[in-house]
Parts: C-alpha cells; structure tokens; sequence
C-alpha cells in the first residue's frame, strides 16, 4: 500500500549542465535526487574460470550511481545545511544491456523486469571464451563500451511520469583477473576482500581524555581509516582456518585517526603504523582482530602544544583505546565479509 503522507514530488531542479539534479517537495525539507546513471555497485564484480572447460563467468551487480550529483549536493547543503536528500521514490519497468556478441553472453539475470523484483541492484552473469576475455580487457580502457539503459516511473501529484536513466559499466583491469576454483579459492577471495578495501570507522576513539588530577577533555568526532599493506602480511591456512600475521611483527597497516578537541578548541591528526593480526574460520565466515600495536604514532596538522602531544599519544597506547579499536575493526571486516558473501 502506498504512503499517502509521502512528500509529492513539485518542481524539478536542474545543475549547471542543465541536466534535472532532482526535485523539490510538498515538504520543504527533502529534496529528491535522481540516479543519471547505474554502474558497478560497491565493485561487486568477479571473474572465474569455469572447471573443465576453457570459458569464464564474469558477474556484476549494477546500481544507482550518485556521483554526478555531489556538487549540486554540496551546492545545496552550504546555503541549507539542515536539507534532506533521499532517492527518488520510483517504480522500476525494465532494464537493457547492451553486450556485443564479441565479448561474451548473458546467462542469467536478475533485473526489474518483474514486478517482484523492484530493487534498484541488478545482477548479470556472463559467459566469455578465453578469446573473447582478451578483446574484454583491451575495451575496459574504454568504459563505455557496455551500455544500456534502465526505466522507471514516478509519482508527481497523482501523475505518473516516466523516465530514463543510462547504464555505463566501468570495468577496470583488476576487474578481470582471474580468480580460480581451486581448493584455495575462498582463501584468495578473503584476501582479496581485505587486501583491496580501505576501511574508515567514525567515532570509534569519542571519549574522554583524561590529563592526570582528575582533569580530562573530551574527544570528538573521531575517525579512523586505514588499510592493510599485502607485501607486510603473511598468510597462513590450515584446516579452513586463515591466520594474516604481519611480517616480523612490524606495521602490516597503514592508519590515521583524526578527532576534535572542543576544550583546546583543536583538531588532531595523526598517522599510525599499526601490527595487526587476524584469524578468520573459513566455517563461520567469522573474523577476529588477534593483535593490534602501533609501532609508531606521527602527528601532523595539528595544534595543540608539545605537552598535549606526549599525553596524546600515550592516549592512542592505552589498552582500553586498542581494545575498543580491535573490536570496531572485528566488527567492521565481519560486516564486509558477510556482506560480500552474500553476492557469491
């Protein structure tokens, strides 16, 4: 059943291209962003070999892409920073993709072609012969030689209008590397998912600070983002269990963690060098963060005083500070995890 108290769509709203950004509303603070294009959802895209035959799969899954309309986004919120931007309420018709008979076949899909199906991710699954993978990897250095276009309708003031917006797939290179069914895979995929992700964690450091007497600051706006260096790790496997131990017990993780320090009216920022040690159960699909030290804390773009700073950085030592890092990590490459299996 429709939600009769859903703002109604009023005005559209065009960009310095003339192109319609999105609408205004029946209620003053949403505006409604339209999706110009889709595109490789979340790089949600794999190659395999199929066993006993020279062919490959290449599946993806397509989504909307709001990349055009960050300006306008930015635009919009300086002069009202309290607007709110939704997608687009709309009712999904079809969705075309055009791939030339040279670089392979469709074999299955999931598109909203159907009513049952009206999410906004599309699934494709193709089928490419080895000679067709080769003229596959010199076209992805131009992206817009798979296209195609998805419609949609949408309610203004009890009107139906319809509209289209265009797909253009982006494959990259490390898109079509080939990942083998061998007994390894899952061990490879998981590498691959830790490997090629950054992570960023907001607000995991928001605490109090505490200076010594009895006297602390508060911390604020925190954010931690970091990624894991593959040349600094070693994987080892046995029985389905994956340990990533840093090589030598030196940084295998490059972070950097940025807070506000609203008393000392200051913000900090600082880079980590970071030994980190993980064990996955291939089983489960679980993850755990074994070991986390930083073996070396620079801080730049800050200025708060040199005492500050030596108290600062036995802050970011402290046990209860790693313990509650190494959870927030856990937590995050256990959602990443899980969240990938989900599309295998």
């Amino acid at each position: 059943m429709a939600d009769t108290n859903a703002p109604e769509v009023t005005e559209a709203i065009l960009d310095s291209n003339g192109e319609v950004f999105g609408f205004l509303t029946t209620d003053p603070k949403v505006i409604y962003v339209v999706p110009r294009e889709w595109n490789i959802h979340n790089r949600k895209v794999f190659l395999e070999k199929i066993p006993n035959t020279s062919d490959y799969e290449l599946y993806f899954i397509l989504g909307p892409d709001f990349r055009k309309s960050a300006a306008k986004i930015a635009e919009i919120q300086a002069r009202n920073p309290t607007i709110v931007f939704l997608p687009l309420p709309k009712q999904y018709s079809q969705a075309v993709l055009n791939i030339p008979d040279e670089v392979g076949t469709i074999q299955t899909s999931l598109t909203p072609d159907s009513v049952f199906n009206q999410s906004p991710l599309l699934y494709y699954k193709l089928r490419i012969t080895k000679k067709q993978l080769s003229l596959f990897k010199v076209l992805t250095q131009n992206n817009a030689f798979i296209t195609g276009l998805i419609e949609y309708k949408f309610p203004s003031r009890s009107e139906v209008f319809e509209a289209i917006a265009s797909i253009k797939v982006d494959f990259r290179s490390s898109d079509l590397d080939i990942r083998d069914r061998n007994e390894d895979y899952h061990t490879e995929w998981m590498k691959y998912q830790l490997f090629n992700r950054h992570i960023r964690l907001d607000g995991v450091l928001d605490k109090k600070f505490y200076l010594g007497s009895g006297i602390s600051v508060d911390i604020t706006d925190s954010i931690f983002k970091g990624y894991m260096l593959e040349d600094k790790t070693v994987v080892k496997v046995s029985n389905r269990k994956v340990y990533l131990l840093s090589r030598n017990n030196i940084h295998n993780f490059k972070g950097e963690v940025f807070f506000r320090i609203p008393l000392l009216n200051s913000n900090v920022t600082a880079a980590m060098d970071i030994s980190m040690d993980l064990y996955l159960d291939l089983n489960t699909l679980s993850i755990y963060v074994t070991k986390l030290y930083p073996n070396n804390i620079k801080f730049k773009d800050t200025n708060v005083g040199s005492f500050y700073i030596k108290l600062l950085r036995k802050f970011l030592q402290q046990k209860s500070v790693l313990d509650d890092l190494s959870k927030a990590l856990t937590k995050e490459f256990q959602y990443r995890l899980l969240n990938q299996n989900l599309f295998i």
